[in-house]
């Protein structure tokens, strides 16, 4: 295991920030890491990102408004206070991301992804969730 593994797998739970004006149309790299490290997420997002729609779909952390840091701290303070829950939420994450983000899941979807295009001759319209 790398430092890096060895300091998220350290953590009760992990944290992402965003600025509130982000509404992003990919995952942050950083959310997929600490998913995979089973641990519960705290998010503090714009709920309309995709890191927000993540964890709510992955039931594996909290999200709170971005830029509140007192919404940030309650949320943590409430992971402290419920052991269980660190507990469900951290292998919900790591359920989810071996699930959906493994190297076999995303290197099939690549695969597809570039069998519609060479079957359809361009790439128009198409999509990775298709």
């Amino acid at each position: 295991m790398d430092a890096l593994s060895q300091s998220l797998s350290a953590a009760d739970a992990l944290v992402l920030t965003q600025r509130a004006d982000v509404v992003d149309i990919v995952i942050p790299s950083k959310l997929l890491t600490y998913m995979a490290a089973g641990r519960p997420v705290v998010v503090a997002v714009n709920p309309k990102s995709e890191a927000g729609r993540y964890v709510r779909e992955a039931d594996c952390g909290l999200v709170v408004p971005p830029e509140d840091p007192e919404a940030l701290a309650k949320a943590i303070r409430s992971l402290s206070a419920d052991p269980r829950s660190v507990t469900r939420l951290g292998a919900n994450a790591r359920a989810f991301a071996e699930q959906h983000f493994s190297k076999t899941v995303v290197l099939h979807k690549y695969d597809e992804f570039f069998r519609r295009i060479c079957a359809q001759g361009t790439g128009e319209g198409l999509t990775l969730d298709k």
